[in-house]
């Protein structure tokens, strides 16, 4: 696991997400990292009902989606996280990418790698490879770093 902070999140649940909940920014909710799905769920007036709750999934583009209620009717899926916005995180830093290939790190096929918050140790990015293969290319790009 790598640790790299992210301002203005709070994990609350892996491998999960929320029964009641609309697209971040569309209707599907793609394209996002953590830190623009944050932002979009921080200022999409369709979210505020949702508590801040919303779930993310890096593996499956990009998608972000934000909870309609307190996220308490919860289902079980892998790949997702769910999150909380959190007014008492720090301000947002400067952005920094994490290139898990020159880390040595090669996840075998199958497997998750979470990115963990180095002070609350609680994950702030995961990436899931799907594929036959084991790969070390990717990057984690991290907004929001102090």
């Amino acid at each position: 696991m790598y640790f790299v902070p992210v301002a203005g999140v709070r994990w609350i649940a892996g491998d999960a997400y929320c029964a009641h909940a609309k697209g971040v920014g569309s209707v599907d909710g793609f394209g996002h990292t953590l830190a623009s799905c944050r932002d979009g769920v921080a200022n999409d007036t369709g979210c505020a009902s949702g508590h801040g709750f919303f779930y993310y999934n890096p593996g499956y583009n990009g998608q972000c989606m934000c909870a309609l209620d307190n996220c308490t009717d919860r289902g079980a899926i892998q790949g997702y996280t769910i999150y909380q916005l959190s007014p008492h995180a720090p301000p947002n830093g400067t952005d920094i990418t994490v290139d898990f290939a020159s880390l040595g790190l090669r996840v075998p096929a199958g497997y998750h790698v979470h990115v963990l918050d180095i002070w609350t140790g609680q994950p702030l990015e995961e990436h899931y490879n799907s594929s036959g293969e084991s790969y070390g290319h990717d990057q984690s790009r991290i907004h929001g770093c102090q």
